[in-house]
């Protein structure tokens, strides 16, 4: 506060926090005692200068999974990859600035993983045009990548659609669907590959977290495999190109 007696911008964000954080604490205990109209709730509040919105979690949200039930903040995206015989839960983090058109990758020495990341972010350069606005390009942007592995030690191929939508999110700026999962490769063409071992990748985001895990139309033939544990809790819709994936990941 000044000496004035006015409040700074400061302190009405952290008492407009501590109070939604307040409201969502209710919301967490109606969630335990039951009703499903509680779960799809959250709060937020949006700064009038800057247009930006900012959720407000709280530590209980989350509940036992390693996914929380919040929107996802700008950049990050869950997937799960697979070399074959194991499943790892990966999270996608991306952070972009102003720059000259670099990509950087970190926290993977996977030859695999880089080359999907790359081809996912060299088509999104080819085609800025389709994807960006007028007023944004890749040339201008620098874009940095880091991948985590949650679960399992390592990660392999099965990334490039979360990687896209993590990607796009950082440079609009705009949170991703609560709790979203993205499975399938991306080509340097854009066309959509399958996703090996469907349901080992959908279980794991889903048995974590996951509400929603966007899934390759070439595995539409897969869907009976998905346990129906997995079916009850998690919904799996499904893409054909990188146009569905924006329009079906945003919040």
């Amino acid at each position: 506060m000044h000496p004035d007696g006015k409040y700074t911008k400061e302190d009405v964000r952290v008492y407009l926090e501590w109070a939604i954080e307040m409201r969502r604490r209710v919301k967490e205990q109606l969630k335990r005692i039951g009703g499903m109209e509680f779960w799809d709730t959250n709060f937020s509040y949006i700064d009038k200068e800057t247009q930006k919105e900012t959720f407000v979690p709280v530590p209980e949200e989350r509940g036992r999974g390693l996914i929380g039930d919040s929107p996802l903040p700008p950049g990050t995206c869950y997937s799960a990859a697979s070399d074959g015989d194991k499943v790892a839960l990966v999270k996608i983090e991306v952070i972009t600035m102003a720059g000259n058109g670099k990509l950087n990758i970190s926290r993977t020495n996977s030859a695999t993983v880089k080359e999907d990341i790359k081809n996912t972010y060299n088509y999104m350069r080819a085609n800025e045009k389709m994807l960006l606005s007028q007023q944004r390009s890749f040339a201008n942007i620098d874009v940095t990548v880091q991948v985590t592995a949650l679960l399992g030690s390592t990660v392999q191929s099965g990334i490039g659609g979360a990687v896209f939508a993590a990607i796009i999110s950082s440079v609009f700026s705009k949170n991703l669907k609560p709790a979203l999962g993205i499975i399938g490769n991306i080509s340097i063409g854009g066309a959509i590959e399958r996703a090996i071992n469907l349901s080992d990748k959908v279980s794991i985001l889903s048995e974590n977290g996951a509400k929603t895990v966007l899934v390759p139309m070439d595995n539409l033939a897969e869907l009976s495999t998905l346990p129906t544990t997995v079916l009850g809790k998690t919904d799996v819709p499904f893409y054909t190109n990188t146009q569905m994936i924006i329009q079906k990941m945003m919040w």
